[in-house]
């Protein structure tokens, strides 16, 4: 795949990183802080017993920690170096030949996502097996809550800061993931903001719809 080019000509790259342990405080939730964002705390998503979060970063080397149970923790399963805390943090190498990283998976290793591995999904997505017949109504029962939001899509260029490098009435570039979904904000001061981002060839087009609305509308 290639990533389109930031100011100065600098691909990001986006990264998932995932804290799979376990959490005695789950409503302080997990954090996730780098020397990519000077250390600040960013908080992480809790999705199907994992906390994960989503950021892109340029090609070079990283340190990072969890803040987890109010302590700083690493992934002892994943690359690490030792820090002048007397304590150690874990380290990332972001390539330009990379096209999208998972850190700490399941088998304790950070790998390359490439799409040429995940051909298997596209079974759960073909036509076979669907009919015009309704359902049986239990086995709706059955099924347990819904899955929850993918992390990714909660990354929207919407609710996104803009680089301070840029034209700050530009939006950032968008990731593959986050096209052709429609966004909306919270509504603030009677209006709601809508938002969908396509792409033509290296082209992106954003179009935002502002609708007033009262308060008995919502």
């Amino acid at each position: 795949a290639e990533w389109p080019l930031r100011p100065g000509g600098v691909p990001k790259i986006p990264v998932l990183f995932k804290w799979h342990h376990a959490v005695q405080d789950k409503a302080a939730g997990v954090f996730l802080s780098g020397s990519f964002n000077n250390w600040d705390k960013i908080p992480m998503k809790l999705s199907d017993n994992e906390y994960l979060e989503s950021v892109e970063l340029a090609p070079g080397k990283y340190e990072y920690k969890f803040f987890v149970d109010g302590q700083w923790k690493h992934d002892e399963k994943l690359s690490h170096t030792s820090n002048k805390f007397g304590s150690y943090n874990n380290i990332i190498m972001v390539s330009v030949s990379d096209t999208s990283l998972c850190i700490s998976c399941k088998d304790g290793r950070a790998t390359n996502l490439n799409i040429d591995e995940l051909q298997g999904e596209q079974d759960k997505y073909s036509d076979d097996g669907f009919s015009s017949e309704i359902p049986d109504i239990e086995m709706y029962h059955k099924a347990g809550p819904p899955p929850q939001l993918p992390v990714q899509l909660s990354r929207g260029i919407l609710n996104s800061e803009s680089d301070k490098s840029t034209d700050p009435t530009l939006l950032p570039e968008p990731q593959h993931v986050l096209l052709n979904h429609l966004y909306a904000l919270t509504v603030r001061d009677g209006v709601m903001v809508l938002g969908a981002t396509h792409r033509y060839k290296r082209k992106y087009v954003t179009t935002m719809l502002y609708k007033p609305i009262t308060k008995t509308h919502y």
